[in-house]
Parts: structure tokens; sequence; C-alpha cells
């Protein structure tokens, strides 16, 4: 028997979320479907979703969404999905919002190893202002392997703080903003606490300035972890 079609199909369809651990469907995991604007290069923190739904997934690791709305496609918004396990959230990659598409979320086991740490990448834009110069730097700090590197529960004292990011002696004012965690400024020194996941690098932004009242201006920075990529800006 056949059903006319209702008035939510008509305006909506239908989203899965794939949940794996290793290559192993995930069951009982509590997934977020959220819609939100895409992220800009320069945002330290991600936008808020304008519209979010909850579900839990299957024996096979799916968690449905069966009234996706058409419109939020309409409004250039890009979907993805949270899932939430252990006390971590994994996500996937952002998508534009279309019919019957999978959404994969890999999920991984907690690590302890700091080694894994680094620095995929640091952008530094330096900016004069009256007598000094003022830094913003752009953190992505990540971890090589498959396991999530969680941060707050490091037993080494040296990580009592969390992970340790040193800036100039000479910075002052400095500022951050992250998404993805918790920060704290010890003289010149940022500490990050969070929970850091292969393949999902976390933005830290952080703002400070220095005293500049000679035509020389000697910078020194010590990065005590690898960095694959780094660039400087100064804007003429």
């Amino acid at each position: 028997e056949e059903t006319a079609p209702t008035k939510a199909s008509a305006e909506s369809y239908p989203v899965k979320v794939k949940v794996t651990r290793g290559d192993k469907p995930l069951a009982n995991a509590a997934v977020f479907l959220r819609a939100a604007r895409p992220k800009g290069p320069f945002e330290p923190t991600d936008p808020k979703p304008e519209w979010e739904a909850t579900g839990t997934t299957d024996a096979q690791g799916f968690a449905t969404f069966a009234e996706v709305p058409k419109k939020l496609a309409k409004q250039g918004l890009r979907l993805h999905a949270v899932a939430a396990l252990d006390g971590m959230t994994f996500k996937s990659a952002q998508v534009t919002p279309a019919a019957n598409i999978t959404l994969p979320v890999k999920t991984f086991d907690r690590g302890y190893d700091v080694s894994a740490f680094k620095v995929a990448s640091l952008r530094m834009i330096v900016e004069p202002w009256e007598d000094y110069l003022v830094f913003t730097q752009m953190w992505s700090i990540t971890v090589n392997g498959d396991r999530a590197l969680d941060t707050r529960l490091l037993a080494d004292p040296d990580y009592e703080n969390g992970i340790p990011l040193e800036l100039p002696l000479k910075a002052q004012g400095i500022n951050v903003n992250t998404p993805g965690g918790e920060t704290k400024v010890v003289n010149s020194t940022v500490y990050f606490k969070g929970v850091l996941q292969p393949g999902d690098p976390v933005t830290l932004q952080v703002r400070y300035s220095m005293p500049a009242n000679s035509a020389e201006f000697v910078y020194e920075q010590p990065v005590g972890f690898p960095i694959d990529n780094f660039e400087l800006i100064v804007p003429i």
C-alpha cells in the first residue's frame, strides 16, 4: 500500500553517520549531527551550529537521521557529525548537505605517549603598533599514530598544567583562543589541556606584543616539539 509523501519528506531527507574504531563498527555511541557555516582559515573557534540533531549508533555502527532539512544546503551550511565516547569527542569532516550521504567518524583508543605530539603548522603574523610589535600566532597541534592523546590524564609532573607551548620571554599581554580544550598562561608559556586525535588538528590563536624601540629587532622563540610547517607573514 502506497502512502502519499508527507510534508516532512518533501522538505527533508535522510543522512547516516557511521562510527568506527579501528575498522570495526561501534555500537551505542552518542552521535550529534550539526550544520554550521564553514570555518574560516583564521578562525580559532568553530562556528556555532545553526541546526543539530542527536542519535545513537546501532549494532552496525550506523546512526540514521531521517529528517535533515533541505534548506541547510541552500543556506550554505556544512554538515558534520560528532561522536561522544569515553569522555572524548570525535568529528567527521564537514560536507555539503545532500540526501542519503553517510558521514564517517573514526574514533581512537586513548594513549598517553607525549612523544606523539607535534605542531602540524605554525603561522605567525607580525604587525607594528606604536612602540611595539604585535604577534598573532595560529598553532595547529596534533598527534602522530593511531591513538588519541588526552593531555588531561598525563602522569608526568612536567605536564601538570598541560602541554607547554613556549613564547618569547618578553611576550606581553598574552591572549589565547581555542575551541578544542583548556589553556593556561604562566609567565611566557601557554599550557594546553585537551584531547588530540590523529588527523584532526586543534587550532590555537595566540596574540601578544613585544616592545620594539629600535630599527633592529631580535626574535627568539624556543619550540620543544617538531613543526611540520612554519609561515611568517609581515604585512607591508
